[in-house]
């Protein structure tokens, strides 16, 4: 009875961080779409699933923003309590209370791996900025300038300024080769493709390009890096 109880809370807990998830992925999708009603020059892709054409690995990206300023690869976080990290760190740190805490992938590097995924779909011919939106507006910890609150994302979007500016034509182009590019994979055939990605990991191949992991020196640790793209992984000897 108690591992039953045990499995039953895992995936009643499962079940509202996914429905907690998507309720966040919404409301950003909603702030967005306000921000194109008044628009018809640019463009919005949500839930977009890539799929590598080298390794065959997929990508889910929360949301893509097409504008006048500027590419965005958005990924959603609605995650309660206090949230520490760094861009630098492998894994940010929920807090709950002091007695509950729990670890997560880090946002940006994940994100960072998107946005490479894009800009790849795109040729590279454009840069694709990266931005993680905090749902509980419980950024302050983290203090990097592509993590925000989620009530500061219309703003943010608005006044970005990086020097660039798409014509229709080149807004057009992108968001029709990133739909053209979308797969029909479902979020289920995703994690499970995930999963197998976590696996290929520990065997030193590189989930992003499917190259060769090599064990790369920085300044303060090892670490195993691609030289065939920006994947990293943090080292345990």
């Amino acid at each position: 009875m108690g591992l039953f109880r045990l499995i039953t809370r895992g995936i009643e807990k499962s079940t509202k961080a996914s429905a907690r998830g998507k309720a966040g992925e919404n409301l950003v999708e909603l702030i967005i779409k306000r921000q194109l009603s008044t628009k018809t020059d640019r463009r919005y892709i949500g839930n977009l699933i890539l799929v590598d054409s080298n390794s065959g690995k997929s990508h889910q990206i929360d949301h893509v923003l097409i504008r006048e300023n500027g590419i965005f690869c958005i990924e959603t976080k609605n995650l309660t309590g206090l949230i520490f990290g760094t861009g630098d760190s492998d894994f940010w740190v929920q807090m709950i209370s002091m007695s509950e805490k729990h670890e997560f992938f880090n946002p940006l590097k994940q994100n960072q791996t998107h946005c490479y995924q894009i800009s790849e779909m795109l040729g590279r011919k454009y840069f694709v900025n990266s931005l993680i939106v905090m749902v509980q507006n419980n950024s302050e910890k983290i203090r990097h300038p592509n993590v925000i609150n989620v009530v500061d994302l219309a703003k943010y979007i608005k006044n970005f300024n990086s020097g660039i500016t798409l014509s229709q034509e080149e807004m057009d182009e992108i968001y029709d080769k990133l739909q053209s590019v979308a797969s029909d994979m479902t979020i289920n055939e995703h994690v499970q493709n995930t999963k197998e990605t976590r696996q290929e990991r520990e065997t030193k191949i590189c989930p992003d390009c499917g190259g060769t992991l090599a064990i790369m020196k920085g300044r303060y640790d090892m670490f195993f890096g691609c030289p065939e793209c920006s994947f990293t992984q943090k080292f345990v000897d």
